[in-house]
């Protein structure tokens, strides 16, 4: 689950209005906050970047594989 906010009416990911008032620049269009940490529940700016969706997805089959070989070796161990 992502927390939202709104603002005039409009609501937004909370981890992209973290990232835009951190950094002062909004979110390119055709980009999407990205959370280097894989907590969609994360709103530390130092945990978020603006990237495409392709590197949205790399992040998390990176987690997932880092999960899986962390879950083989200690079932080898």
């Amino acid at each position: 689950l992502y927390g939202q906010m709104c603002y005039k009416g409009k609501k937004y990911g909370a981890h992209r209005v973290s990232i835009e008032i951190h950094s002062g620049k909004q979110i390119p269009p055709g980009k999407i906050a990205c959370h280097k940490c894989n907590h969609t529940w994360c709103v530390n700016p130092d945990h978020i970047y603006a990237g495409t969706h392709v590197d949205n997805v790399k992040d998390w089959d990176k987690e997932i594989t880092a999960r899986r070989v962390n879950l083989l070796h200690s079932e080898n161990s």
